[in-house]
């Protein structure tokens, strides 16, 4: 773990594990830079990385910038983390 000055903190990290410390913090979710970086690597080639960012609406910006594998894999992420982020409070 990693923080990344006031606003945040750099991991890597289970969904499962991000969201129970949500339920911890009463399912709300603070986003003072107004969105949420989420990345992924493909380690089969050069490490090539495509990430998108989740914003306060629950949305998110096709903005990868990968390889087509990893650009796939981000945005199913993506879709994942924003249905789980529907039952949140994001502040």
């Amino acid at each position: 773990i990693r923080v990344t000055g006031n606003a945040g903190f750099y991991g890597v990290y289970p969904m499962d594990i991000i969201f129970e410390l949500i339920g911890k913090a009463k399912n709300t979710v603070g986003m003072p830079m107004g969105k949420i970086i989420v990345a992924c690597l493909d380690y089969t080639d050069d490490k090539t990385e495509s990430s998108v960012e989740i914003t306060k609406s629950r949305t998110f910006t096709n903005s990868c910038h990968g390889n087509s594998r990893t650009d796939k894999e981000i945005k199913e992420y993506a879709k994942k983390i924003i249905e789980k982020m529907q039952a949140c409070t994001i502040s």
